[in-house]
């Protein structure tokens, strides 16, 4: 489970919503329509690796901003230090 958060450019009262989407490829699709009101998410990822967020503003006007693609690790294996003196 990851949380992910954003903070908006400029009036927020301006945005009428946010699209993100999750995915293994930097480009992953974004849906047509907001799919968040609030400034982050939480998402079950299914397995660890690599995988890339990808986020865009609508406005109140339903302009879209370039979206922002953020990389994202994920490793449930636990640290084990061995050997330390």
């Amino acid at each position: 489970r990851v949380t992910i958060s954003w903070a908006p450019n400029g009036d927020p009262a301006a945005v009428a919503g946010y699209g993100y989407a999750v995915g293994r490829e930097p480009q992953v699709a974004l849906p047509a329509t907001p799919n968040a009101t609030d400034t982050s998410v939480t998402i079950d990822l299914p397995e660890d690796g690599e995988w890339y967020v990808r986020l865009r503003a609508q406005d109140t006007w339903g302009n879209w901003s370039e979206a922002v693609t953020q990389p994202l690790v994920v490793d449930t294996v636990p640290l084990n230090l061995s050997n330390v003196k």
